[in-house]
């Protein structure tokens, strides 16, 4: 970043000017002054702790000595910059970088489908945020891979189970868990017909299968 006369023009003269440093989602962000040369004594840079002239004031430079690197507190930085109304200079060129803010993460998943047949497993929506990383597991059921962002659960008997999630992120850990009522249907039960060459397979909530001979 550089002052109004870019990379290699001077600033212009009464210059009120502002120059917010906000990147996404920073956590903190930090300035280096590769050259700075402003008028001495009638120029000056003031850089703000914050996103307004209303944040604390980190300093007031002038001259040709160099603020050297300063880091913010917070997700952003305000530069503003002054000039009189004759003379002025080479002005500055920063480089920042900034270091994401690390959210805490929330863990959450959603299962919606619970009546299942029997050999079937029951797909888990992860809707966890802020997480990288995660560990499933069950009072009952087998987890398909219990480190899968998406995993998905089965059981061999109807009844009440829990599952459970704890989500890892950069900004910690968080669990989270929920009791599901299983509900497995049993198998196609094979039936005839007098009198006929039909055999049907049927079952409610499962599979319906037909056959002819």
């Amino acid at each position: 970043m550089y002052d109004s006369g870019g990379a290699a023009g001077n600033y212009t003269d009464d210059e009120r000017t502002l120059y917010l440093i906000q990147p996404t989602n920073a956590g903190t962000v930090t300035i280096a002054f590769n050259s700075f040369d402003i008028e001495q004594g009638w120029d000056f840079l003031f850089i703000y702790d914050g996103s307004t002239p209303n944040a604390p004031l980190i300093g007031k430079y002038t001259g040709t000595v160099s603020p050297g690197t300063i880091t913010s507190t917070g997700g952003d930085l305000l530069l503003e910059f002054r000039s009189d109304c004759a003379t002025s200079a080479q002005g500055w060129e920063i480089a920042y970088t900034s270091i994401p803010e690390n959210y805490p993460p929330v863990s959450s998943f959603s299962i919606t489908n619970t009546t299942i047949c029997q050999g079937d497993s029951i797909p888990i929506t992860n809707t966890s945020t802020d997480a990288t990383s995660y560990i499933w597991t069950s009072n009952g059921g087998a987890i398909s891979n219990d480190t899968s962002a998406n995993p998905s659960v089965s059981f061999t008997n109807s009844g009440s189970y829990t599952i459970n999630l704890e989500a890892s992120g950069p900004g910690g850990i968080s669990a989270s868990s929920q009791t599901i009522s299983v509900t497995i249907d049993s198998p196609p039960i094979a039936g005839t017909y007098a009198n006929s060459d039909t055999v049907i397979l049927t079952k409610w909530g499962c599979r319906i299968y037909k056959y002819f001979n």
